[in-house]
């Protein structure tokens, strides 16, 4: 539990440091981690690399940052507090909500391939 409360106390706060995508990408390597799942946390080490520039236009063109670190914030809450099934749940709506915004702002990210370098 301490390495719980450790990892996920950055993400526990309703503030950024503006720098959107990292933190939100840190976000989801630590999930990844504290989960055990080292594949899925080399996954978004990857889409950040890759998908870093249209993940900031879609968050800017909406000022949608704030839904994300309250959706982060929840999450970390639910993970710290021991609320697997809510953790869950949220990550999920997460999840579904960031995929909407990306079919409404940039369509044709949605099913593209991703050229490295």
């Amino acid at each position: 539990r301490a390495l719980v409360r450790e990892t996920m106390a950055p993400f526990l706060k309703p503030e950024t440091s503006g720098d959107m995508a990292k933190e939100g990408s840190d976000f989801h390597i630590a999930v990844a981690e504290l989960a055990g799942n080292e594949v899925l946390a080399l996954l978004f080490r990857a889409l950040t690399t890759s998908m870093e520039a249209p993940i900031v236009t879609a968050v800017r063109q909406r000022n949608f940052d704030d839904e994300v670190v309250h959706d982060h914030v929840d999450i970390a809450r639910a993970i710290v507090e021991g609320k697997p099934d809510k953790a869950r749940r949220l990550m999920k709506e997460h999840v579904e909500h960031i995929i909407s915004h990306f079919e409404e702002f940039l369509p044709h990210t949605i099913g593209a391939k991703v050229a490295l370098g």
